[in-house]
């Protein structure tokens, strides 16, 4: 027992000595707290609404959350790569949070004005102006809030995205229950209010702990020095977001509002398996930015570390699908536990593929990344359009099918640039 509680303490203390370990582990624990929460969010949700109100604010959350990544226009991957090393640092943060709330504010009018023509079933949601306010808010609170969680990783603070995180998810999981009576409406609101005062929290933080509202200069020059890398990084995490966009909206329009519902449920729950290599590989981008440690080493510490939780996690998952998803009710388990076993498979090629997206941007093969996310998107699309006529399960196999193939040639690509590339 002695001997084992000492292996315990070994582990450990390697994991809060190594920044790669402490920042994915904080990052993991931040959006996993994020995901259990909006668990309780939605199962509160799927109890006080009706099925066509939970499918359009299941189809509109997602969609927000998707313009907020596209409205980061890369800067969060910039302050990543540079930010550490910038002399005018406080005053690129502050650019950066001015283009962000632009972008979004613009690209959520936007949408609402083009769902019009593209989507009937939500184009009564935006017709009344508080909604689209809503709605817009939503997405510019979202966006800023990812910018400050960038700040944070770069000065490997992480544990600070895991508190203010968990606090407004919290608040995001009561809110539902003040809005009853605001059908789909009501769901947005909650979820924007609580991002608000998440915001509010982060604004806070960086003016206390940096000082980065000290003063109030912004130079729009200050972005262009990455100007180069920040493009890149926005094409290719365009299209890498484009299937979580699309998918729901493929859904909500050619099977139906309440599968949309399903469907979002199900991702929304095997996500809690996904931020295993999303927060990891993002940890490995920041250490490999700005560590002298060869990036090798670095790789094989994330596969490690990614593939020791996530291969149990599927194999526990795999056999409590149905018993998950009967908390929401018996359709949910009837019509998506298939999805959702398909789903947590695919986590296997997703962390494969989430880490060699990881190393291009560290070698900053800018090329070599927007060619793999549009292999990606097409290969999504096409076959989930392919296997739509087989229901949920056919957006499942899709899923899988398309990150299998993807991981696969990925993994070929970095095999012949790490050969060709000399390492620090």
């Amino acid at each position: 027992m002695l001997s084992g509680l000492k292996i315990i303490k070994r582990s450990s203390g390697k994991i809060f000595s190594d920044s790669l370990y402490y920042n994915s582990l904080f990052l993991i624990l931040a959006t996993g707290s994020m995901a259990v929460f909006g668990f309780i969010f939605w199962l509160i949700n799927s109890k006080l609404f009706a099925a066509e109100d939970l499918g359009i604010a299941t189809t509109l959350i997602p969609t927000a959350n998707i313009i907020a990544l596209i409205s980061l226009f890369g800067l969060d991957a910039s302050l990543i790569r540079f930010l550490a090393t910038n002399p005018n640092s406080k005053i690129v943060v502050r650019s950066s949070l001015l283009v962000v709330a632009l972008c979004s504010s613009i690209f959520g009018f936007a949408f609402g004005i083009t769902v019009h023509f593209h989507s009937p079933t939500l184009s009564h949601f935006f017709d009344n102006y508080i909604h689209y306010l809503v709605f817009i808010t939503l997405i510019a609170s979202t966006a800023l809030n990812l910018i400050c969680d960038a700040v944070y990783l770069t000065h490997k603070k992480s544990i600070l995205t895991l508190v203010v995180t968990t606090f407004y998810s919290f608040l995001k999981s009561l809110f539902p229950l003040l809005f009853i009576g605001f059908g789909a409406a009501g769901i947005l609101i909650a979820a924007a209010a609580a991002q608000c005062i998440g915001l509010i929290i982060n604004f806070y933080i960086l003016q206390k702990k940096w000082q980065y509202f000290s003063n109030f200069v912004i130079s729009l020059q200050a972005l262009t020095k990455t100007w180069k890398y920040t493009v890149s990084n926005y094409i290719g995490n365009i299209f890498s977001l484009l299937p979580a966009s699309l998918i729901p909206l493929l859904i909500i329009n050619k099977i139906g509002s309440a599968e949309a519902a399903y469907y979002y449920i199900v991702m929304m729950i095997v996500n809690l398996l996904y931020v295993v290599s999303y927060a990891t590989t993002k940890s490995l981008f920041a250490e490999g930015s700005n560590t002298s440690e060869s990036l090798v080493m670095k790789i094989r510490k994330t596969v490690i570390f990614i593939f020791s939780i996530t291969v149990p996690a599927i194999i526990l998952l795999w056999f409590s699908a149905d018993m998950i998803l009967d908390l929401f009710g018996t359709n949910y388990s009837e019509n998506g536990s298939n999805l959702l076993k398909l789903a947590g498979l695919t986590a296997l090629p997703l962390s494969v593929y989430a880490i060699c997206m990881s190393i291009f941007r560290i070698q900053k093969q800018s090329l070599l990344l927007i060619l793999s996310n549009l292999m990606f998107v097409s290969l999504v699309i096409s076959l989930t359009l392919y296997f739509m006529k087989d229901g949920l399960f056919g957006v499942g196999l899709a899923w899988l099918i398309a990150h299998s193939i993807s991981a696969l040639i990925a993994v070929c690509l970095v095999i012949v640039s790490l050969k060709n590339k000399v390492y620090r």
